[in-house]
């Protein structure tokens, strides 16, 4: 009940607080102008020495400037009226052929839950259309059994999206996405729709059950940069980009053994520390400065390790300029394993559409 009221009071303070409409200039000022006609009431005194004239509402016939005054605020309100259907006709008219296409990523939920389009819905006008991208026959457990498989499966993921936007029209369309999926997977999918215009992110609220999107103020809360001491790279480093944890160097030295390690450490990390899309935004810039730094340092290829809300990693993914940065393998996290990151997604190159899943093939060796 709480929710619904702040709802109702947040909508009545966005309506009075909007710009205003020449209907609503219309309609607010015929009450204006019906009130002051009937209290019209004035007097022009004019004297010359002895002599005076007087001159009063009464004498100019002030009911016919109260009724004047009441036909013109009947005109404007009438006008006012018929301003604002037409304009509600034209504005449903808008909506009507609106389309709001919503990826789902699902990977780490066995239960289907409510669905991300279910709450989209609430928060847009005009038409939701669904695009689930399921990729848990590919796993077990919470564990992926069958990476190659998912990736495949997310490679049909443009084609899909773009013959969507065709049918509604490019601009008729905008473009939410959430989901649940491991780190491989999410970049991937963030790498892939990188041309698709405006993308809205959600994240999943884990503390409150519920998607949500990311409304809050941002921090100004950024990374840490920390190079290796050596001046030459090599041919391969490991990004590690910590946010929501850390990310332990004992796993990082147990499964990429005498790779330099380039460290992001968020500042004021926390697990809630994502839920503004102008800090993602921000992140996801410096990431993107820092692997064309070491494009400028001769770095051919970049073992690049997460730690990360998915939505973050999917913004980090979109900025991910395959042309002009090394070529990237992502990873995923498994604590069990050895190593702990046993098997990473190497991305295609552009004009590529296959992605390769690529796997230690012991503790502590790398397949390159």
């Amino acid at each position: 009940m709480a929710e619904m009221l702040k709802y109702a009071f947040r909508k009545l303070i966005d309506y009075w607080t909007r710009v205003p409409t020449i209907p609503r200039v219309l309609l607010y000022a015929a009450p204006l102008v019906a009130v002051a006609s009937l209290g019209l009431q004035f007097t022009l005194r004019l004297q010359s020495g002895g002599n005076s004239v007087s001159l009063s509402s009464s004498d100019v016939g002030a009911n016919d400037i109260g009724l004047w005054g009441l036909a013109l605020a009947a005109v404007l309100f009438a006008i006012g009226i018929v301003w604002a259907i037409v304009d509600q006709v034209h504005a449903h008219r808008r909506d009507s052929n609106r389309t709001t296409i919503v990826i789902e990523s699902r990977g780490l939920r066995d239960e289907n839950g409510v669905s991300l389009a279910t709450e989209v819905k609430k928060a847009v006008k005009g038409n939701v259309e669904e695009l689930v991208l399921d990729l848990r026959r590919f796993m077990r457990d919470g564990h992926v059994v069958d990476a190659q498989g998912a990736a495949n499966e997310i490679v049909r993921l443009p084609g899909d999206l773009r013959r969507r936007r065709d049918l509604k029209g490019r601009d008729d369309t905008s473009i939410v996405y959430g989901g649940l999926t491991p780190v491989p997977f999410t970049f991937f999918i963030g790498v892939l729709i990188d041309d698709e215009g405006v993308v809205v992110p959600y994240d999943w609220d884990r503390a409150k059950d519920r998607w949500r999107p990311l409304d809050d103020d941002d921090d100004e809360s950024r990374f840490r940069t920390s190079l290796p001491v050596e001046e030459n790279y090599g041919d391969t480093v490991v990004l590690a980009i910590s946010c929501s944890y850390p990310v332990l160097d004992d796993n990082l030295m147990r499964s990429f053994p005498g790779v330099p390690v380039v460290r992001m450490d968020l500042m004021g990390q926390t697990k809630e520390s994502h839920w503004s899309s102008a800090k993602q935004s921000a992140l996801a810039i410096q990431v993107l400065e820092v692997a064309t730094l070491l494009e400028g340092r001769g770095v051919k290829t970049v073992h690049l390790v997460l730690a990360a809300a998915n939505s973050l990693v999917f913004q980090i993914g979109r900025k991910w300029d395959r042309r002009n940065i090394p070529n990237c393998t992502v990873y995923q996290f498994e604590r069990d394993n050895d190593p702990p990151f046993a098997w990473g997604l190497k991305l295609p190159k552009p004009g590529v559409e296959h992605a390769e899943i690529r796997r230690q093939q012991r503790p502590g060796a790398l397949d390159l």
